[in-house]
């Protein structure tokens, strides 16, 4: 922080604790300060309130408690966003800023969402953690899936009665034909196809994205063997190379649909003839990577961040797409604190996949 020199003489006649304070329960932030063992060193005025307001008090989530202990004890429930929140205070601790990370906690009679940050503090060996409200952000957006969904349905129905007009177009009587009109109507046609797979695409999603979370423990080889069963291979090669005992935890729902959607964009975007492979490697010690890797044509770095963007389709893609397979998984991961891998397959291709945590504390190290 830069100061003038009168500041800087006028801080000095001031306790430095009383400064400290005064400035920390001016935020409305919820703020605690970790040390490096997981102690709290210090809170605002906003966290004590929340924390009273919410059955604690200063002995149980004060300073001089421990911030990663109900994390831990988080972790050993199968709370996927624990380890995350876990996670991401370590890497402040190591002087690391990472992805802010967005979790439930909901009151006795009411639905909540926070976010949080965590940086380092270097000159005190500690991270700061900032919770902040997006209770309204996450029930706006709440409000626009369901006037989405409304829509969707609505937009289905029309989109059927003009598949039916455009078919009867083009089968209409030989005697009624003009070269001109046929070419028209084919193009309705297509055109009306690609909209109702789109709107049937989100129909489908919605109960999953929706719906609440189930977390258990999942062998990973069967689920890949559902998927794969269910996703058209369209002349490519689909296979999995998962071990067999491999357990991890996580919503069956969610990490089906995530395959899903890897795998189905690995068929759209790669020629017939396309090996694709599902497959695992260790993260660390408490993850692995549940990857698919296809031998086409890969994703130029420069366009890896964008295809995480809804509708966003590659700049050389001529194969169509709706260009939202990807932004949901990416989507569906970052409500765990995690990112979806984007990468160059060895020896070409393109590689994509995502972090799962292991079953039973499996290290793979």
């Amino acid at each position: 922080m830069r100061a003038t020199d009168r500041l800087i003489w006028d801080l000095g006649l001031l306790d430095a604790q009383q400064v400290l304070e005064g400035m920390l329960d001016g935020v409305p932030m919820h703020l605690v300060l970790v040390g490096r063992d997981g102690t709290i060193l210090a809170t605002n005025a906003a966290w004590d309130r929340f924390c009273e307001e919410n059955g604690g008090d200063l002995v149980t989530c004060g300073p001089e408690t421990s911030y990663l202990a109900p994390l831990a004890a988080a972790e050993e429930a199968g709370e996927l966003v624990a380890t995350a929140a876990r996670r991401q205070v370590e890497a402040a601790l190591t002087g690391q800023v990472g992805e802010d990370l967005i979790y439930r906690c909901d009151g006795p009679d009411e639905e909540r969402t926070f976010r949080s940050v965590a940086v380092p503090v270097a000159p005190l060996d500690a991270a700061l953690v900032m919770h902040t409200s997006v209770t309204e952000e996450r029930l706006a957006a709440q409000l626009h899936d369901e006037l989405l969904l409304g829509l969707s349905g609505g937009v289905h129905a029309e989109l059927d009665e003009l598949d039916a007009a455009a078919t009867d177009l083009v089968e209409r009587p030989s005697m009624l034909r003009d070269p001109r009109v046929d070419a028209l109507a084919t193009r309705i046609a297509r055109s009306t196809h690609q909209l109702q797979r789109l709107v049937a695409q989100l129909l489908d999603l919605q109960p999953v994205l929706a719906g609440s979370r189930q977390t258990r423990t999942v062998p990973l080889a069967e689920l890949v063997a559902d998927v794969l069963g269910d996703v058209d291979p369209a002349g490519r090669s689909l296979r999995s190379e998962v071990p067999s005992d491999l357990e991890v935890r996580g919503d069956p729902a969610r990490l089906a649909l995530a395959l899903e959607q890897l795998l189905s964009n690995a068929v759209h975007h790669t020629p017939p003839g396309s090996r694709v492979v599902v497959h695992t490697e260790p993260a660390d010690g408490e993850r692995v990577l549940v990857l698919v890797d296809d031998d086409g044509p890969g994703v130029p770095r420069h366009e890896r961040e964008r295809l995480r963007r809804p509708f966003e389709r590659g700049l050389l893609d001529r194969r169509g797409g709706a260009g939202l397979g990807l932004p949901i998984v990416d989507q569906l991961l970052r409500l765990d604190g995690e990112r979806l891998l984007i990468d160059d397959r060895p020896g070409g291709g393109a590689r994509f996949g995502f972090p799962v945590r292991l079953a039973g504390g499996t290290d793979l190290r």
